[in-house]
């Protein structure tokens, strides 16, 4: 199943990786693929995790964070 394989790749990102490679990893994966041309498209975030199946791959959640406030209590504080 595509969503272990990525908790997977995920939890071996988190043990292994010193902060700065996580960052890297980041960064790189909300980078726009290049087409088979060679070309940069523009793609969003959203369009590039698709691709590589992380988009729905968490099933043990809430489908939308935002339907419920408690969900979001606390977010964006430095607490």
């Amino acid at each position: 199943m595509a969503a272990e394989r990525y908790d997977d790749i995920l939890r071996r990102a988190r043990e292994e990786l010193t902060r700065d490679e996580q960052l890297q990893l980041a960064r790189a994966l909300s980078q726009p693929a290049p087409d088979r041309n060679g070309a940069d498209q523009q793609k969003s975030l959203y369009d590039a995790l698709k691709e590589r199946g992380i988009i729905g791959s968490i099933t043990d959640a809430p489908s939308d964070l935002g339907t419920n406030p408690k969900y979001l209590e606390g977010f964006g504080r430095d607490d």
